[in-house]
């Protein structure tokens, strides 16, 4: 599906802890739907170990989702949201090429 221009997208920007679960919840769910694509980019300042997350962009066909590491959500509730997601992903992906 192409992207006729920005305005296509509900863009939602994520900085509470209600927003980052409904996000997730909804990100599972497009999952769970199979042949969904999914987008992710993260922006910060010199990106590394080192450096400083500031936004994490995660995108479906419908909604994009940034998800903003610099407001009251902590980051590690951010991490730990990630990495349940990246596990989800991991899980279906590998049931989905069998």
């Amino acid at each position: 599906m192409a992207c006729e221009n920005a305005n296509d997208f509900d863009y939602r920007l994520v900085n509470d802890e209600t927003g980052l679960k409904d996000a997730i919840s909804e990100l599972k769910g497009k999952i769970a739907e199979r042949n969904t694509l999914l987008a992710v980019d993260c922006e910060g300042d010199s990106l590394s170990r080192k450096g400083a997350l500031t936004i994490i962009t995660v995108a479906t066909e419908e909604k994009v989702f940034m998800f903003n590491t610099c407001a009251e959500i902590r980051i590690t509730r951010i991490q730990q949201q990630c990495m349940d997601l990246a596990n989800f992903l991991k899980t279906n992906l590998v049931r989905t090429m069998r």
